[in-house]
């Protein structure tokens, strides 16, 4: 295992591999220190568009949100974001097919943050 002495390293290492699965456990982490709980990385052929799903409890509110991230390790330009495009795509279908825990519980998703490793594209609804 590679040691990286800056955050841009290790983004950009996991760049050139190509892979997305490799930057989850990083994401993971960093929400999980932000503050979120049941963070889980759901990438795969059964994640109807989220990429991981955590969750954030507003103790003033008394109130649950639910975040499903989309992460994409690639250039991604304005058609992904057009409708039909490849990320749209993703976003409405992490926003229709509501998120099953490991206890069956549905949980809808309330907002969606976008994240590549080129640009820190972030777009929420």
């Amino acid at each position: 295992m590679a040691i990286y002495t800056t955050v841009r390293e290790k983004l950009e290492s996991i760049q050139k591999s190509k892979k997305e699965s490799d930057i989850f456990p990083t994401l993971q982490m960093l929400f999980q220190t932000k503050g979120f709980s049941n963070v889980e990385i759901t990438h795969g052929n059964s994640e109807m568009g989220k990429d991981l799903v955590f969750k954030h409890y507003d103790s003033m509110l008394g109130r649950e949100t639910w975040f499903a991230l989309v992460v994409k390790n690639k250039n991604a330009g304005q058609e992904v974001f057009e409708e039909g495009g490849e990320i749209t795509r993703q976003i409405k279908l992490a926003f229709e097919v509501p998120y099953k825990d490991a206890k069956a519980e549905e949980h809808y998703i309330n907002t969606i943050p976008v994240f590549t490793t080129d640009y820190y594209s972030i777009f929420y609804r």
